[in-house]
């Protein structure tokens, strides 16, 4: 849906996502005549809601220590394999694009469990029977 190409930062707010491959993307090797330094790109996303089928809400690129942060985010169908997002966070490598690594939780959203580029991992999953589980 989203994808950045230069440095900044992007806010996703009290949006909706069904059906999507990735919701944020940052660029892989875009800009390299622009300094290391100044490669970084942020993303924030707040009070908004998803479901699939999705592959991965956002993918930050970690050699240029792009930072991902979610507050208030809500997971909906992870339970039902037609409707489940498979990812909620991913790393972007240029030399090998998407990498995302194993489960974090128990209830079928993985995310990336590491120093980068994932900060934020407040997420509400929404059961069928509208339970909600926080991972």
């Amino acid at each position: 849906m989203f994808v950045q190409s230069g440095p900044g930062k992007t806010i996703i707010n009290n949006f909706c996502g069904d059906g999507f491959q990735k919701v944020w993307r940052s660029c892989g090797t875009c800009n390299d005549e622009v300094s290391q330094n100044s490669k970084q790109r942020t993303v924030t996303i707040t009070n908004s809601n998803f479901t699939g089928k999705g592959h991965v809400i956002a993918s930050g690129n970690a050699p240029y220590n792009d930072k991902v942060s979610f507050n208030n985010v809500k997971i909906f169908g992870y339970k039902n394999r037609s409707t489940r997002v498979v990812y909620a966070c991913g790393e972007v490598r240029p030399e090998i694009m998407d990498i995302v690594v194993p489960d974090l939780s128990k209830q079928g959203v993985k995310n990336q469990h590491m120093k980068k580029p994932c900060i934020g991992r407040w997420f509400k999953m929404e059961t069928d029977e509208g339970k909600q589980h926080n991972i």
